[in-house]
């Protein structure tokens, strides 16, 4: 995670509190109906006869209950809101696929995925009883993060809040095996198309490995540490090849070095930032070249003078959460100023080095 994000308070927060009312009212009643749920709520499972079998082929799973197993649920579903908490301590122990009740696991995964993708994207009738949208809250939501760039790679930009041109959101917890936190919105964080891909992210465990091993996770509404690189050239470019390159990513504490590997593993990290740089170091060289041009700055045969220069261009950049790829540009300068050679840095600034002349190329 690169940065942290500004978590929102909005009116649309309040549809996390249905299944919360309903789960709560289900273990200490034996009868389905109306009392079961938020009052300002009615208009909206009453006007679905879909939703409303879904909440109700869960309360008879609920209902078959002995009492203290309904309480356990109950407590269970409770713990499970604080996202931050699921992300931060290992030992806590999130609802997961609900193995001891198969069938009440589908039930839920059926009744929250059309909470999520029906009720929340499309209900007029929802709208109306919260009197707002998520169009609204990501509206909001943006006005509060001015960020352009995904925090999740640093290498794509958000799309416009405007209207419903909006990012996905990503379930942190994927409601696949978290279903009942598919519309609790300290789940739900904006994330760019590439992250957000089934080839990345999609529907991977966040709190456990491969082998189910209980991990921490990086809490994007949390306070994050930002993640240090240091990016390392195995064989120097040359005329048509690009190198061999290697890649370091620290956390400056120790006590996030789980959840560094949790993010880096989850979102493909290392791979797709080696290859960003082959993609994009010819790239950075121009740019380099026109920030030459655009200041005046005349290049001398100098590695110092040369590292001085870098250094200055280094500050002149934008920030990581406004400009995609700029995390990688940052710790590809240090490269050039902490490890590269003379030769290499003539290299990047097209210094030819004939006889006693010394010039430098032109922009194309």
């Amino acid at each position: 995670m690169l940065f942290s994000l500004n978590y929102v308070k909005h009116l649309i927060e309040n549809f996390n509190e249905v299944p919360i009312v309903f789960f709560e009212q289900s273990i200490n009643g034996n009868q389905f109906g109306d009392a079961l749920f938020p009052q300002w709520f009615l208009p909206v499972v009453n006007s679905s006869p879909v939703l409303k079998k879904k909440f109700r082929d869960v309360f008879d799973l609920v209902n078959v209950m002995n009492q203290q197993e309904k309480q356990a649920f109950y407590n269970r579903i409770v713990s499970d809101l604080d996202i931050e908490i699921l992300c931060n301590d290992e030992n806590s122990a999130p609802i997961y696929t609900l193995r001891e009740y198969p069938n009440l696991h589908t039930a839920l995964s059926s009744l929250f995925n059309h909470l999520y993708s029906e009720t929340l994207q499309t209900s007029v009738s929802l709208n109306n009883a919260l009197n707002t949208s998520l169009t609204d809250y990501h509206t909001v939501w943006k006005t509060n993060n001015p960020f352009i760039v995904c925090p999740f790679c640093g290498l794509e930009n958000y799309s416009s809040s405007i209207g419903t041109n909006r990012d996905p959101y990503d379930h942190l917890l994927c409601k696949s095996k978290y279903p009942l936190s598919a519309i609790n919105f300290r789940n739900l964080i904006p994330i760019g198309d590439k992250c957000n891909q089934t080839a990345v992210k999609g529907e991977i465990d966040v709190l456990h490995n491969d082998e189910f091993v209980r991990r921490t996770a990086f809490y994007p509404y949390g306070q994050n540490t930002t993640v240090q690189l240091r990016i390392i050239c195995i064989t120097p470019p040359s005329a048509g090849y690009r190198g061999e390159w290697d890649i370091e990513i620290n956390c400056p504490d120790q006590n996030d070095s789980q959840k560094l590997s949790t993010w880096m593993e989850v979102f493909n990290i290392k791979e797709r930032y080696l290859s960003w740089i082959k993609d994009f170091m010819d790239g950075w060289k121009d740019s380099f070249l026109k920030y030459l041009t655009k200041t005046g700055t005349v290049i001398t045969p100098s590695a110092d003078d040369i590292r001085i220069i870098l250094t200055t261009w280094k500050n002149s950049l934008p920030t990581i959460e406004i400009f995609s790829g700029v995390i990688l540009l940052d710790a590809y300068i240090d490269h050039l100023i902490n490890d590269a050679n003379e030769s290499a840095l003539l290299a990047f600034c097209n210094v030819q080095l004939n006889l006693d002349e010394v010039t430098t190329s032109s922009l194309p």
